[in-house]
């Protein structure tokens, strides 16, 4: 029951007009212990992410969302991470710290993982190597600059 209303409580946070305190109040969440509330509040995230290209969403939690268990985790984190890919306060760190995590889930059979992380990678590199071509995407990643 607990669980039901946090998950419940990130959607009704949505609806907070300033959107830097809707963040501030849900990005906690991300790593609650139960998936239904870490999905529901990376939902609204990635609305956000969408529809505010003038906010501010902070990478780090989504990045490492990537690594949490639950395929849904990765799913909404990527779909956030995809709305703010091409923001160019971004690209250099989706290249410097995703882009290995970003060819790994491009490897995936799993769209709803597996087609993000393309559309990402497209974003970042200005690129299109295909979707299957990983060792085109390795070596255009290898040949980024590391330090930043």
């Amino acid at each position: 029951e607990q669980e039901t209303h946090r998950a419940d409580a990130a959607f009704l946070l949505a609806h907070i007009t300033d959107p830097r305190e809707l963040i501030e109040a849900i990005l906690p969440s991300i790593k609650d212990s139960k998936a239904t509330v870490r999905n529901n509040v990376m939902r609204v995230l990635s609305q956000l992410a969408e529809e505010r290209h003038d906010v501010a969403i902070p990478l780090d939690p989504l990045l490492q969302a990537l690594d949490f268990p639950a395929t849904t985790d990765r799913n909404k984190s990527l779909a956030t991470i995809d709305a703010i890919a091409s923001r160019p306060d971004n690209k250099g760190t989706l290249i410097r710290v995703a882009g290995p995590k970003l060819i790994e889930i491009l490897k995936l059979v799993q769209p709803n993982n597996h087609d993000y992380a393309y559309s990402i990678l497209k974003k970042i590199s200005g690129k299109d190597f295909g979707e299957r071509n990983y060792v085109a995407w390795a070596e255009w990643l290898g040949n980024q600059p590391r330090s930043h």
